[in-house]
């Protein structure tokens, strides 16, 4: 799944500029963010017909209300849909089809449960690329949700899902006009390369969505100084 990840300010500029939208980056206020969670505001990529690239940065809310099956006067909030089944469910197919966005992002972190407790761990790619995450977003309150996938083998050991993460090649096909097949969205659903990433135990300061700062992805240390838990793919 995904609950948290990371967006360095540089990496807009890197992202935007491969999708050729570097114009828009002077626009763009704030500073890198550390610990982006659910119910915040979001940077995110979308279709527009507007402009000459056909695509257009917009402000989204992370997380989507969804009617209750249990209970239709009731809703449940939602951060990440299941890539496997999502063109079956009603709540996102027709944003499967019309309202595809993608989310800059630097790095995303991920739980393990131990004896301890929970052990944040982040995941980012090789040489540090930003990336994008495959999500859907709503017309009616402006909501996205974050698309996720089984788990590779560098993600395994710490969770048994991840992301859609697209590089910004894929970022176009997943972006590009509605006509395109549901098999070729569909390849970009595989869990991306393990050797291309990389993953680091990083201090528990991350577990408060309220902390923000470069401290959330700081390297863990152990109970012995020097004790780091680190996995290289």
């Amino acid at each position: 799944m995904c609950g948290r990840y990371v967006l360095l300010r540089p990496d807009i500029r890197a992202l935007l500029k491969r999708l050729r939208l570097e114009e828009l980056v002077a626009s763009l206020t704030g500073d890198s963010r550390y610990n982006i969670g659910p119910s915040q505001r979001v940077l995110g990529i979308r279709q527009s017909e507007a402009g000459p690239t056909g695509l257009e940065v917009a402000p989204l809310t992370w997380g989507m209300k969804l009617p209750s099956s249990e209970a239709p006067d009731r809703t449940h909030f939602v951060v990440n849909a299941r890539s496997e089944n999502v063109a079956q469910r009603p709540a996102f197919r027709g944003a499967l089809a019309e309202r595809r966005c993608a989310l800059p992002a630097s790095g995303f972190y991920e739980w393990r449960r131990s004896a301890s407790g929970s052990e944040p761990w982040l995941f980012r790619l090789e040489q540090d690329e930003p990336f994008f995450l495959a999500g859907l977003w709503d017309s009616a309150d402006a909501a996205c949700v974050v698309l996720t996938t089984s788990a590779n083998e560098c993600m395994d050991p710490i969770h048994d899902r991840m992301p859609v993460l697209l590089t910004p090649d894929d970022a176009e096909q997943w972006l590009g006009p509605a006509g395109q097949s549901e098999a070729s969205r569909r390849r970009l659903f595989r869990p991306f390369a393990a050797e291309r990433m990389r993953a680091v135990r990083v201090d528990t300061r991350v577990n408060d969505a309220r902390n923000e700062g470069p401290e959330c992805m700081q390297p863990w240390n152990g109970p012995e100084k020097g004790e780091q838990a680190e996995f290289l793919m």
